[in-house]
């Protein structure tokens, strides 16, 4: 019953039509499936994977959703990828990016976007009007801009980087999964990994390069860093792209003394508001810092 319940709980959160929310009642298998792909037995693992082979990766189902900043409803795609299903429930089920504070962005950086889904939180739910999306894996970029163009929809203009954000400026080797969450510039990648060959940037190279002024991005920035690993580089080379953030999301990897160490090189104006430990893994957290007063 947990999964009927949550249902009920984003429906009312999200003014589900009747129709929606049916669709969210038949999809229990597809979640049943989700969980199995991740916690189950071996044969729920394998049986998991057989069902998601047999389904279409690059389609989707959309429910319309109701957005308080837009005052209307936005349509939320849901795509049949184990790990894209696990973002929707992260992002928008269980609201990891909701901010704890009264303040409204306008910008955002989306570094390390995926898909798409944080952005398309952060628009629709906290008020964001224009974003920088980031994105390394290119096998993504398809459905990041399928977000783009809901956005457009709205008048939010997303404008997406196909490429790496970095702290220095320079072509570098990406490891590229089935698994997107196993994507990643370190060299260690699980078994089925493609190594291509990708341009990284600094973030205000990314800027001028998509056309942003310096104005565009500079307003109630929002900053979203989830770049598997490449955070600490960007902290020790390019301490600007924190500098310029009114408000800090960041998934930070590693043992624990690496992220303190982390932690302790944020630009002194900012205040860590919370640093919580995902429930995947104990070597990453999620840290919520703010230079608002």
């Amino acid at each position: 019953m947990g999964y009927f319940s949550e249902v009920s709980g984003f429906q009312k959160h999200y003014k589900l039509g009747i129709l929606d929310w049916a669709i969210l009642y038949f999809l229990y298998p597809v979640f049943k499936m989700h969980h199995w792909f991740y916690y189950g037995s071996i044969i729920e693992k394998n049986i998991s994977r057989l069902f998601f082979s047999l389904l279409p990766s690059n389609q989707c189902l959309k429910i319309q959703c109701y957005s308080p900043s837009l005052g209307r409803k936005f349509s939320l795609p849901i795509w049949f990828v184990p790990d894209h299903l696990t973002s929707l429930l992260e992002i928008f089920w269980n609201h990891s990016y909701k901010l704890e504070v009264g303040w409204t962005p306008i910008c955002l950086v989306d570094a390390g976007a995926n898909i798409g889904y944080s952005s398309l939180y952060l628009a629709t739910q906290c008020g964001v009007k224009r974003i920088l999306a980031i994105e390394a894996n290119s096998t993504l970029i398809p459905k990041l801009k399928y977000i783009a163009d809901i956005l457009k929809n709205h008048s939010i203009d997303l404008r997406i980087a196909d490429g790496a954000l970095v702290g220095q400026s320079r072509t570098l080797v990406f490891e590229v999964h089935e698994n997107s969450r196993d994507s990643s510039m370190q060299t260690i990648g699980p078994k089925g990994t493609q190594r291509i060959t990708i341009q990284g940037y600094k973030l205000t190279e990314w800027q001028e390069r998509l056309g942003f002024s310096k104005k565009d991005l500079e307003q109630n920035r929002l900053f979203k860093i989830d770049v598997e690993g490449a955070e600490y580089e960007i902290i020790e080379q390019d301490k600007e792209a924190f500098l310029n953030a009114h408000y800090l999301i960041a998934e930070v990897h590693g043992a624990q003394d690496k992220r303190n160490q982390f932690a302790s090189e944020l630009p002194t104006k900012f205040n860590i508001q919370k640093r919580l430990t995902t429930p995947a893994c104990d070597t990453v957290e999620v840290l919520y810092a703010s230079q608002l007063h």
